[in-house]
């Protein structure tokens, strides 16, 4: 029968490590590109998606107001890197 000690124990530093991702942000604005080359690449730790918030647009119709959607902004974007 295996042993769960045994076999983290053979594990390279005791099986966890922290994982890096490539990012690639393409389409960076003129003065990044100049500076880093055509993508801006780096390797991060974590990261969470944003809040995505969609606003509202009121619209008059038939004497009644309809509400639709507006525009949307997103939650500023952390990066462990």
């Amino acid at each position: 029968m295996a042993n769960l000690n045994e076999f983290i124990g053979a594990l390279r530093e005791g099986g966890t490590r922290g994982n890096q991702f490539q990012v690639t942000i393409t389409g960076a604005p003129s003065d990044v590109t100049v500076a880093l080359g055509q993508d801006f690449v780096f390797m991060c730790k974590g990261t969470t998606v944003p809040a995505l918030n969609i606003g509202e647009v009121m619209i008059p119709y038939r004497g009644r107001q309809i509400f639709v959607a507006g525009d949307r902004t997103y939650d500023p974007w952390t990066v462990a890197i």
